[in-house]
């Protein structure tokens, strides 16, 4: 299934990034937690060991873990 430009040229921690916002909007917990752990492997494993991240910005990062944090949260109430 060929996508549009824009998402042929992201990344797949993007991609996942993306699936793992939609799966917390919708409260689907066990989903987000399966795409936040695919998005550590795909961070941890992309370019090998002792490769640099190349991405100015890694705070979303911490804001998709407070993400699935506050989704836990809410549904343990």
């Amino acid at each position: 299934m060929p996508g549009n430009a824009m998402t042929q040229n992201r990344r797949l921690s993007d991609k996942i990034l993306i699936a793992f916002d939609q799966a917390c909007a919708e409260g689907a917990l066990q989903v987000a937690e399966e795409l936040y752990r695919a998005l550590e492997v795909s961070l941890s494993s992309y370019g090998g060991k002792d490769t640099a991240e190349k991405r100015d910005d890694v705070a979303f990062i911490v804001t998709a873990r407070d993400k699935l944090d506050r989704l836990k949260r809410e549904r343990a109430a």
